[in-house]
């Protein structure tokens, strides 16, 4: 997880573009699938051990998870409206990327109200990390530009291209 909140803070600094982030995601992926197959095997191997006591529980989150919070910055109240705003879908791990990268979640459920209700969550943190708002989903779809990918709109925002700028050149280019 901790490599995935690297590249997106590249990400989001402009150090590489949104298909390189998306390359070295899918690359992060393949390589944990194969570190999780490598321990499946290696915990099948070994003999049980007995456990001696149970994870601390501190309300829903256990010991680690409040840890791997803190050292994120999120906070309880961060994970209450994330819940709220109707991600309930989304793993402990997620929640601590939306935290990390600063994706509210008050922004998924305003870019659904914008036109956009079928977001992946990697789409939703490489909105944030580039700061696209629900204004400037809105300003895109004002612009006539809907037929353009979440990618693209990522793409646009990141290179500080404004929507009315591409409205302006089909204009141009149909007059023309």
């Amino acid at each position: 997880m901790e490599d995935r909140i690297k590249v997106l803070n590249m990400l989001a600094a402009g150090t590489i573009n949104v298909e390189q982030a998306n390359q070295l995601l899918a690359t992060l992926e393949d390589s944990e699938a194969t570190d999780n197959r490598d321990s499946e095997s290696e915990i099948r191997v070994r003999p049980e051990r007995p456990t001696t006591a149970k994870e601390p529980r501190f309300g829903a989150f256990t010991f680690d998870q409040i840890l791997q919070m803190g050292a994120v910055g999120v906070d309880p109240s961060f994970v209450a409206k994330v819940r709220k705003s109707g991600l309930t879908d989304i793993s402990f791990e997620q929640i601590l990327e939306m935290g990390a990268v600063g994706v509210e979640p008050e922004f998924v459920v305003r870019a659904r109200e914008a036109g956009i209700p079928d977001l992946t969550f990697d789409q939703i943190l490489e909105m944030g990390a580039v700061g696209v708002d629900p204004s400037f989903l809105i300003k895109v779809r004002e612009a006539g530009l809907t037929d353009l990918s979440v990618d693209q709109i990522v793409e646009m925002k990141a290179v500080g291209v404004e929507p009315e700028f591409f409205s302006r050149m089909r204009e141009e280019s149909i007059k023309g």
